[in-house]
């Protein structure tokens, strides 16, 4: 950790005090008070903080705590020296400054909005993604290729169910789920909601659906529980691979990975890809 640090410090792209010319050549910005690492200081002692509330409320001892918090920064060690493996400036400043990286491919709305000063423009958006995500999970209002979009049909009311039934502790943890994939599904909306996104999400939601799948068991016995659930598997098969396959018919073929592949991956090109220059 220590030598990736040193590098950080050495780099001439990030030493520059005024960070004019990381902005010019990475196109990134700070994204709070027109400084870096606000928020990724916060998020660490909302980490430290976390472990140990929870360390007074089980009566943890001292010593396990602190050997535990011990461990979340030989984690970050061990990722901070992959990065040294093959050092790269951009990966760095991409793994360190995440939200100002993702801000570079954010629709023109979210990167005004983001180097604004009218804390109303974000709000705003954030309401705009919220409503389409709920649309997207109809699948009606706003049609989706998500494998998991029909999954949620079912979650909703089982909650509803389940805590009417007053198991609240598994309707709650259900809700909790629900609640973070819409939160992250909400923010990757201002990039497309792409179905490459899907993997952090959909498997909270999978999640859920085990959670409530416990203590919904009696309903396997219902007469209509079998055609709701084969109505609900094919059209899980049929849309969940309807982009796939549509990709796999496309005149330019897999090929098409190419296009961006040298900048997602430059180390690790596709074989069929032609050598980036």
């Amino acid at each position: 950790m220590f030598r990736v640090l040193a590098r950080l410090l050495n780099d001439p792209f990030l030493s520059d005090p005024t960070a004019q010319r990381s902005d010019q050549i990475f196109q990134i910005h700070p994204l709070l008070l027109s400084r870096y690492g606000i928020y990724q200081v916060a998020l660490l002692a909302l980490i430290v903080g976390c472990m140990i509330v929870y360390a007074l409320l089980w009566r943890i001892s001292v010593t396990e705590t602190i050997a535990s918090i011990a461990m979340v920064a030989a984690g970050a060690a061990i990722a901070l020296f992959v990065l040294d493996v093959a050092y790269n400036t951009s990966d760095v400043i991409a793994v360190v400054n995440p939200l100002e990286k993702m801000l570079v491919f954010a629709d023109t709305n979210t990167s005004n909005a983001a180097s604004g000063s009218n804390p109303f423009a974000a709000l705003l958006l954030l309401l705009d993604g919220l409503a389409s995500v709920l649309a997207r999970y109809t699948f009606v209002l706003h049609s989706s290729a998500r494998p998991t979009v029909f999954l949620t049909w079912l979650i909703l009311p089982g909650i509803v169910y389940v805590w009417r039934r007053g198991e609240r502790q598994a309707a709650l943890q259900a809700l909790v789920l629900m609640a973070a994939a819409i939160g992250i599904d909400t923010l990757g909306v201002r990039r497309g909601l792409k179905i490459e996104y899907f993997i952090f999400t959909d498997p909270l939601i999978i999640l859920a659906g085990a959670i409530l799948l416990a203590h919904l068991g009696e309903l396997r016995l219902h007469r209509w529980a079998f055609p709701i659930a084969a109505t609900l598997f094919g059209l899980h098969i049929a849309v969940g691979q309807a982009e796939p396959i549509k990709y796999a018919f496309k005149r330019t073929g897999p090929q098409s990975v190419c296009e961006w592949s040298h900048y997602y991956m430059p180390l690790l090109q596709p074989p069929w890809c032609p050598p980036s220059t």
